[in-house]
């Protein structure tokens, strides 16, 4: 069996294949309708216990609005494949105006058992699991391990004869129920039953879950009768079907006159013989809905003394105790003083456990961050919230199993995932009858405070709804001290001195339920005005709370209708998260400012918000899909025609930046070069320094490339100087594409090394490193680590190249990684290959095909190169002679001379490997006269090294 595949269920003549939704009988397939099968994989997977109606509708239907008649349907197309009789049922058992219940025996198929101390026989009570998942067949279990933990813990101490009451708390969709059923399915060789509070509509039936439990277990097992006729007979008429009429009119006329307080006891003895025969696990769920009489009896199990294998599991919703003032609230807090009962309080998931659980149910591992980001707190981590999610997302095509049955995100989901997640109905509905008990003004607080998001200030929350804030922060602090709705995050002092509360939703079902009662017209109106508040508050937008609310100050402004301050606040917000070293949501940001700018009228101040979206946009394109991609070509683009009409004060040292780079990269070197010059002199007439840096950096780059290495140095060095005059902030990100000053340092340090001024390379490189370890972002790190790794690879110092790129290695995979980082993993291949580990050759491949992948031309010759040089030393001649022609060609192509001499080198040295001596003679000639007319004393050391060797040692036999 394939690693995650589930067993086939086998029982009587049926197998039913979850993994490859197929029924069998006796070897042949059953026909059988989807929502049938699904309804049978649901019951199966649950043996022994009543499903109720709701529940089964919830787990196959999800949130679509269908009714009994869809179960019913489904069910009599079971009933038809399985042949099953429903007056006298083999396979699945109908509880009248309650659900369904599995009664077939599995075969072949044996629960994992919880753990006990005995060490006894698998099955047995007491054995251990064989895993901390869940359950064969269900959805998998993430995050509740240490739950699951606990509850065996507990199971342990019950089979050892110490009873145990347990509460399992947990909000709406929490996941009670299937951690319920998981230990059900584990509790090898217990006896278990099951019994289901309703939703009462007046008193409520008395006993009725305990009552549903013990008549569901003595229909399995009618031997039980004899032991309820002996010693809980006023529990056995509860339930006259199970009797005769004579029989049932002698025990009425017996029990005539009894008590409650005697069924109390009757119970408490009925259990323990029980359990004495086996462990008995008695599950009641949903206890908030429980009548008085359950309570009570629960308070008369909990204080009994006598020792007993019984463990008694009640899940219930805390919130729901609390609204309805439930006696059981008063019992619990009781119980839990004296100890009489364990109370495992669940938790949603966070993004590591969403991941995990997606990892398990689609078959792969590597899914967006900031999407998980984004689901996380769009559900906040609610396992049926988040299952109900991603069923609406298969459901809308938004995410698609693809070719080789690999499930993937549309660009939609990927691109603008909050914007895309649903909200199911039906799990809204299940909180509505408990904000339908809030006062009206409270309920009104927290409909407009969802409005906040996830977490909200209590102060300009009641400044936008025109309350005394005291009176709001008061109201929110009881709600927490309660348990109710909210929790308390922290404080933070306003710009006019006022202190503000931040509360958050206990969850994010809560906030959807609240928003979703309110209407549209009265919706743009509260987004307004708490957009208005939030802005006082937040006061200048520089300040540290108006760069915190940036994101959400924009979505209240489009939410209520003003696009021009949501577009301005989303430039804010894409630049903070530049800062953060967040990309991807720096782009989705901008993106999203530019989708709202185009209802705006054209003019100056629409094209001033443009230019500053692109301007945080095109940093993040660089960075997430390299300069020469089409998006960020686009951007630039645009963003260079509106410079042309913005005021001549206005800072575009950045858009020039990125403009240069984007075309220094595709190739075109000469033209570069021109506009350098020609910036530069525009940037003496402006006197604007941060433009003469930038073409002080381009035309160094320019003549490096160009194979001008001396022209390249004073270039490079007057923009370091020029630097020297500016604050640190103003020459990194995010106002720059990378950092200005590593650019110079390494551009200047591989013009040193050509020239042999080995001792002054090495102190740009020390620059380098002290840049890098006070914090840089991942583009400036990678460009500057490279240009290091390289340097040690002309010298032919392998060790401290491939240090150089391992430092580079969490980059190169990392989500605050870039498509730059590339070249250090071809520099990596290369330092494994020359220190004797061919399988450096998959780096060397994946990182000229990735550089590829983005347009880059220039450097592309260089690292062609490099790719030639190990292909050269592991032996792969033939390929290497093609890596070092086409490198050559690029050279020919574009003007890039950078390389020249070590392109000449390789083939020369290909061609001694393959005994061509005088080809290799003329190749090593041009080589060496290459490198004299560049002045690089360095190439032209290799070029003779290479010349008076012999065939370069390789990692294996050279393929001919």
């Amino acid at each position: 069996m394939t690693a995650g595949a589930r067993p086939p269920l086998h029982f009587g003549p049926f197998v039913l294949d979850r993994d490859q939704a197929r029924l069998t009988r006796d070897g042949t397939a059953v026909p059988l309708q989807p929502r049938s099968f699904d309804v049978l994989v649901h019951l199966a997977e649950r043996p022994g216990l009543l499903l109720t109606k709701d529940h089964l509708l919830d787990a196959v239907w999800g949130h679509r609005h269908v009714g009994d008649s869809a179960l019913k349907t489904a069910m009599s197309h079971l009933r038809t494949a399985l042949d099953d009789d429903p007056k006298s049922p083999r396979w699945v058992e109908t509880i009248p105006r309650r659900g369904y219940r599995f009664v077939a025996t599995l075969q072949d198929t044996v629960p994992a058992a919880l753990p006990a101390t005995d060490g006894g026989a698998a099955g047995a009570p007491g054995t251990p699991p064989a895993s901390s998942t869940a359950p064969a067949g269900s959805e998998p279990i993430v995050g509740q391990e240490a739950v699951l933990q606990r509850l065996a813990g507990l199971w342990q101490q019950a089979a050892q004869g110490r009873s145990q009451l347990v509460l399992l708390a947990g909000d709406p969709g929490m996941g009670k129920s299937t951690l319920a059923a998981t230990l059900a399915a584990r509790a090898g060789g217990a006896r278990v039953a099951q019994g289901q509070c309703v939703e009462p509509y007046g008193a409520g039936e008395p006993y009725l879950p305990v009552l549903e439990a013990m008549d569901a277990l003595c229909t399995r097992e009618p031997a039980l009768l004899p032991l309820l006729r002996q010693v809980a007979p006023t529990w056995l008429l509860q339930w006259p079907w199970h009797l005769s009429e004579a029989e049932r009119a002698a025990l009425a006329r017996e029990l005539a006159g009894a008590t409650q307080e005697r069924m109390l006891r009757e119970m408490g003895v009925l259990l323990e013989r029980l359990a004495q025969q086996q462990p008995l696990l008695l599950l009641i769920e949903d206890l908030h809905w429980s009548d008085a009489a359950t309570v009570r009896l629960l308070h008369h199990l909990a204080r009994r003394r006598g020792a007993a294998r019984l463990m008694i599991v009640c899940t219930f919703r805390p919130a729901e105790l609390v609204l309805s003032e439930h006696a059981f609230e008063t019992l619990r807090r009781e119980l839990l003083l004296h100890g009489l009962c364990e109370q495992v309080t669940l938790q949603g998931l966070d993004e590591t456990q969403i991941a995990r659980y997606l990892t398990l149910r689609f078959g792969h591992a590597d899914w967006p961050a900031p999407w998980l980001r984004a689901l996380h707190t769009h559900t906040g981590g609610l396992p049926l919230f988040l299952r109900r999610v991603i069923d609406e997302l298969v459901d809308t095509g938004l995410l698609q199993q693809r070719g080789g049955g690999r499930w993937q995100l549309s660009a939609h989901a990927s691109s603008d995932a909050p914007a895309r997640l649903p909200v199911p109905d039906s799990l809204v509905g299940v909180i509505a009858l408990q904000i339908e008990r809030l006062p009206g003004e409270l309920r009104r607080l927290l409909e407009a405070a969802a409005l906040c998001g996830q977490e909200f200030w209590h102060r300009p929350l009641a400044e936008a709804l025109g309350l005394d804030a005291d009176a709001v922060q008061a109201q929110c602090a009881g709600l927490v001290r309660r348990g109710l709705w909210l929790r308390e995050m922290d404080a933070a002092v306003l710009p006019d001195g006022r202190r503000s509360t931040r509360f958050a939703f206990g969850h994010a079902l809560y906030r959807h339920a609240f928003e979703h009662r309110i209407g549209h017209s009265d919706r743009a109106e509260l987004h307004r005005r708490i957009g208005h508040a939030l802005e006082a508050a937040a006061g200048s937008g520089d300040s540290p709370l108006g760069s915190l609310l940036a994101a959400d100050l924009a979505q209240h402004a489009e939410r209520g209708g003003e696009p021009a301050r949501a577009a301005a606040y989303l430039a804010q917000a894409a630049r903070n998260a530049l800062r953060r070293l967040a990309p991807q949501e720096a782009d989705q940001l901008a993106s999203r400012g530019l989708v709202l700018t185009a209802v705006l009228p054209a003019g100056a101040a629409r094209d001033a918000l443009r230019f500053e979206l692109l301007s945080a946009r095109i940093p993040a394109l660089t960075v997430t899909q390299g300069y020469a991609a089409p998006p960020t070509r686009a951007a630039i683009g645009e963003a260079a025609a509106l410079a042309e009409h913005l005021p001549a004060q206005a800072d575009t040292a950045p858009l020039w930046h990125a403009m240069l780079w984007a075309q220094f990269i595709a190739g075109d070197i000469a033209e570069c070069g021109e506009q350098a010059t020609r910036l530069r002199q525009r940037a003496q007439a402006q006197g604007d320094v941060g433009q003469r840096i930038v073409a002080g950096n381009l035309l160094g780059m320019v003549a490096l490339t160009q194979g001008r290495f001396a022209d390249a140095l004073p270039e490079l060095q007057a923009s370091l100087q020029a630097q020297a005059t500016l604050p640190a902030a103003q020459l990194g990100t995010p106002r720059f594409i990378h950092d200005l000053r590593i650019e110079a340092q390494a551009n200047l340090a591989l013009s040193l090394e050509a020239l042999s001024r080995r001792t002054e390379a090495d102190a740009c490189h020390a620059q380098i490193d002290a840049l890098i370890a006070a914090g840089t972002d991942p583009l400036s790190e990678v460009t500057g680590l490279w240009f290091i790794a390289y340097a040690h690879h002309l010298r032919g110092d392998v060790a401290a190249c491939r240090a150089a790129g391992e430092r580079a290695r969490p980059l190169m995979t990392s989500d605050d990684g870039t498509p730059l980082a590339e070249p250090n993993r071809l520099t990596l291949g290369w330092a494994l290959v020359a220190g004797g580990d061919p399988g450096g050759l998959a780096l060397v491949h994946e990182g000229l095909a990735g550089t590829m992948a983005q347009g880059m031309q220039t450097d592309l010759a260089l690292l062609r190169a490099m790719a030639a040089d190990a292909l050269l030393r592991a032996g792969e001649l033939a390929a290497a002679k093609a890596q070092a022609e086409a490198a050559l060609a690029v050279c020919l192509e574009i003007g890039d001379r950078l390389a020249l001499a070590e392109i000449q080198r390789v083939l020369g040295a290909v061609s001694q490997a393959q005994g061509q001596a005088e080809e290799a003679a003329r190749w090593l000639a041009q080589a060496a006269q290459t490198a004299q007319q560049q002045g690089a004393h360095l190439l032209l050391t290799r070029v003779q090294a290479t010349q008076t060797a012999q065939t370069p040692q390789t990692t294996r036999a050279p393929r001919r």
